[in-house]
């Protein structure tokens, strides 16, 4: 038999294959949300390999639609933009997030820059992990390092760099020496400004003493003269 089909109604549908037309209708908010998930994917991608490729160039265009502190991965893992730049050594884009996050989140960047992933590992131990000395050399001289930060071993980044790599670890080493020297150069410091006001304060002291010391001898000699004038006076008067 043959079907004669008649031109009425919406004639738009006639080259619809009836797979779509079949299909319950789409609102606009499900068209919103899967662009948008599409968007983001693309955009995590994008940051991503800009990452790998250590190139800040690209970076910059990307931290302008994901911001360095969102994950990168799928549900059920975790990995910032700081994870990535540890785990490929992509010290200058590493360098990037770091200056980046300073001047927008200034306040967050010790928790931003120390978050965990989902094994509880914080950027400078994916870095020693992978051997990504430059990386982590770059985390350790920001000063913002939470060394008591334990993974989900219990493990600081002290015990993971021993582990893993010997040129993290005397690095560590290294800045923890310096740290410790600076902090007692600058007690030391505190020490000689602390004796420097008292030594001050106590010349004051000193100093207002004596003046009230010559007011009292001058206070003495006045009045003797003055007794030494009225005896002189009296034995004139006789």
């Amino acid at each position: 038999q043959v079907r004669i089909h008649m031109g009425c109604g919406n004639s738009s549908n006639k080259n619809i294959p009836d797979t779509i037309k079949d299909q319950p209708p789409v609102n606009d908010s499900q068209h919103v949300s899967f662009n948008e998930d599409v968007a983001q994917r693309e955009h995590k991608n994008s940051m991503l390999e800009a990452i790998k490729n250590n190139d800040s160039k690209l970076l910059e265009i990307a931290i302008k639609h994901i911001k360095p502190w969102v994950n990168l991965l799928d549900q059920g893992k975790v990995q910032t933009a700081f994870h990535a730049a540890a785990y490929y050594n992509s010290h200058q884009c590493l360098n990037y997030l770091i200056d980046w996050t300073r001047k927008h989140e200034k306040k967050n960047l010790k928790p931003i820059l120390n978050s965990p992933d989902h094994q509880g590992r914080s950027p400078a131990m994916v870095a020693a992990i992978r051997k990504s000395v430059e990386a982590f050399m770059e985390i350790v001289d920001s000063g913002l390092l939470n060394q008591e930060m334990r993974n989900a071993d219990k493990l600081t980044v002290e015990d993971v760099c021993s582990r893993h790599s010997s040129r993290c670890y005397d690095y560590l080493q290294e800045y923890k020496l310096d740290e410790q020297l600076s902090n007692e150069a600058d007690l030391e410091q505190k020490i000689e400004e602390e004796r420097g006001k008292h030594l001050e304060q106590k010349i004051k002291n000193e100093d207002k003493e004596y003046h009230t010391e010559m007011n009292l001898l001058y206070n003495k000699l006045k009045a003797l003269e003055e007794k030494e004038a009225k005896q002189r006076l009296e034995q004139e008067m006789e």
